[in-house]
């Protein structure tokens, strides 16, 4: 078994741009937003489309903060599992 540390830190583990396997549900659920947002901009106007994208860019680092707090969570959740266990 490869060393985690030697692998993290050679880049072979990327988890801020890994990808986990990508189910049913998960494109079922793009597959819906992408529907409504093609129907939500057929019915703007150009300048209601031009608001609309500089929306969609405005909210990309709320959602990079996010992500990187999830993350942050459950790993930091990870290790806690971990220490209860090696305590039993």
């Amino acid at each position: 078994m490869p060393n985690i540390l030697h692998e993290l830190y050679h880049g072979n583990i990327r988890p801020s741009t890994d990808r986990p396997n990508i189910t049913e549900e998960y494109r079922s659920a793009l597959k819906n937003i992408l529907a409504l947002e093609e129907q939500l901009l057929t019915g703007l106007n150009d300048k209601n489309k031009a608001l609309y994208n500089q929306l969609s860019l405005a909210m990309l680092p709320t959602t990079t903060l996010d992500n990187a707090s999830l993350f942050e969570n459950a790993f930091k959740l990870g290790v806690k599992f971990t220490l209860a266990c090696l305590h039993e």
